[in-house]
């Protein structure tokens, strides 16, 4: 038994947990901004979702096509027309549920894979990518909807295999090592 007083080992050994009590505080910090950064369209719309209170049914529609084409890999990436690394708490909804739609295959939201699923939501990249002169004019809209889509995919190196239509894609990337699989 030492001479020490049972309170200054016991700061002591607390002090050896610091590392871990402040990553633990600072990783549900994280997960609260997330949230109210989530629950942000909702409150800009009174309750509803941006695009109408039926957009899953919509997005059901959308992807139909998807589950039965995708090939035997497990795992996918995701893409948006939200560039990479600015998914806002809207498109991270929109990401979950295209997960929900192709489970029990997974996806992250990131193109380095060697599949991606491509979401380009033109309804979505009007109201967030168009000056009002723009959504004025709906051939402007157009091309500028399919020049962002055509400059996305050769910007992550992803070939177009299946186009279920609607802005839903299925690419592969190819041309460069390194993806995950």
């Amino acid at each position: 038994m030492t001479d020490e007083p049972v309170s200054s080992s016991f700061f002591r050994f607390q002090a050896r947990r610091l590392p871990a009590i402040l990553a633990v505080f600072l990783l549900a910090a994280a997960a609260l901004a997330s949230a109210l950064a989530a629950f942000r369209p909702y409150q800009e719309t009174g309750g509803v979702p941006i695009w109408g209170a039926d957009w899953k049914s919509r997005y059901n529609q959308r992807f139909a096509g998807l589950p039965a084409a995708l090939p035997a890999t497990r795992m996918f990436g995701y893409l948006c027309e939200t560039p990479p690394g600015k998914l806002d708490g809207w498109d991270i909804e929109r990401m979950y549920y295209v997960q929900y739609l192709i489970f029990p295959n997974l996806m992250e939201g990131t193109a380095d894979y060697e599949w991606v699923i491509v979401n380009f939501d033109f309804g979505h990249f009007q109201d967030r990518h168009l000056s009002a002169a723009e959504k004025a004019d709906p051939r402007k809209a157009t091309e500028a909807f399919l020049r962002l889509r055509r400059e996305r995919l050769k910007q992550q190196h992803l070939v177009l295999k299946t186009d279920f239509g609607d802005g839903v894609l299925l690419c592969r990337r190819e041309g460069v090592g390194g993806h995950k699989r």
